[in-house]
């Protein structure tokens, strides 16, 4: 009875290995990505959601009661991406401004959307390149229509390019001032340019030892800040450094008016006061609510104009803003110039500037230049009826005739 026992255990133990390993072989010979299909197929739903969904969005997209306005990273409801010729996106009212390289090979994205009323749509990985300039990923913020409106109220007048100067040595030239009808072109070298406007002949190179960013009059010397140095300088009539001082600051513009020396710090929100000795008499203190580039400043009997990005702010001595003057469409931050109550301001990556009047406020006239291509004029300057612009990223300055 005993041996009977001890075999049907054995067989037991026989049947339940057998059953074992013949799982243990089907699991090893099975395909392990298919055993992982229908979780990874929902591990990419889900990642999709998160890319391409709205969230909270319950509202079916009506294009014709609402604009949005081109910001990097922007797209329509259905983002398709092909690359043969160019393809070019765009909404009733911000016609061709983004034009889409592509080539034979399709990508599509599903992004079905639903917009809903202060959410940014992002769509992301996308690369755009809009007006010369490359943006990663697609974006769309909502604006008011007032901001995108079409300019049809304004006049409209075209600039008459009469000459360009460059430096004979192609060295940089870092800003322009005018003074007495000659012009004053320092280089980041140290040296100094100066013309007679009447013939346009370079009169004298004025050698320095700094290494110039901007640069002022103040009596018959010169004030100067230079490139990666916070110092603030006078020079005399042979180039040599009468007095320096060393700022706790870095600094964008310095311009002076009236025996004064004002100069724009990086800080995009203060401006320092000195006199002729070099003390510090003021501290201007202005409210950058949205923390703009503001890279110009216009010390006037009118009070600071700053040139940002959105706007040209006309500031009290005690910083308070006056008024903001822009015009629909507008991007600044670049040079700015007071002209026969006139104040002119170039548009950022246009051949563009835009006149408004001193007192008011008010956007009066356009001037735009026929040549193609963008434009970063940095610096403006005026003489008798000519506009002189220095194109920073071609080292060229533009001398225009005024309608």
């Amino acid at each position: 009875m005993q041996h009977i026992t001890v075999l049907l255990t054995i067989i037991i133990l026989l049947v339940i290995g057998f059953f074992t390993l013949t799982a243990v072989i089907v699991l090893m010979t099975e395909d392990p990505t298919k055993s992982n299909e229908n979780s990874r197929i929902e591990l990419i739903k889900e990642h999709r959601k998160q890319f391409y969904k709205l969230e909270n969005s319950g509202e079916v997209y009506s294009p014709p009661h609402k604009s949005y306005s081109l910001r990097p990273s922007m797209t329509n409801a259905r983002t398709r991406l092909t690359t043969t010729v160019a393809t070019t996106f765009s909404t009733s009212t911000l016609p061709d401004l983004i034009t889409m390289p592509t080539t034979t090979k399709e990508y599509q994205t599903e992004a079905t959307t639903h917009f809903s009323s202060k959410k940014p749509f992002r769509v992301s990985p996308v690369t755009v390149k809009v007006n010369h300039t490359i943006f990663h990923g697609l974006e769309r913020m909502e604006t008011e229509k007032s901001e995108i409106k079409e300019e049809v109220d304004v006049e409209i007048a075209q600039l008459h390019l009469t000459r360009e100067i460059r430096a004979p040595s192609n060295d940089k030239i870092s800003t322009l001032m005018i003074k007495n009808s000659y012009l004053y072109l320092p280089l980041t070298t140290g040296d100094i340019l100066v013309y007679n406007l009447s013939n346009y002949d370079l009169v004298t190179t004025f050698k320095t030892s700094l290494s110039f960013y901007r640069i002022g009059f103040l009596g018959q010397n010169i004030v100067a800040t230079e490139i990666r140095k916070n110092t603030l300088s006078i020079l005399d009539e042979q180039g040599r450094v009468a007095k320096q001082l060393k700022m706790l600051y870095d600094s964008k513009d310095m311009q002076i008016y009236e025996d004064q020396v004002y100069v724009l710090s990086r800080s995009n929100q203060d401006i320092f006061v000195y006199d002729k000795d070099l003390i510090l008499k003021n501290t201007i203190h202005f409210k950058n609510e949205n923390q703009e580039t503001c890279n110009v400043i216009l010390p006037t009997s009118n009070g600071i104009y700053v040139s940002c990005q959105s706007s040209i702010l006309q500031l009290e001595s005690s910083g308070k803003i006056i008024k903001k003057l822009k015009a629909p469409g507008g991007s600044y931050s670049l040079g700015i110039g007071l002209f026969k109550e006139t104040l002119f301001a170039a548009k950022r990556g246009e051949q563009e500037i835009h006149a408004f009047d001193q007192e008011t406020g008010e956007y009066k006239i356009k001037l735009v230049n026929s040549g193609r291509g963008s434009a970063i004029w940095s610096c403006l300057a005026f003489d008798g009826n000519y506009l002189f612009a220095l194109e920073y990223m071609q080292n060229i300055v533009k001398v225009f005739l005024l309608p």
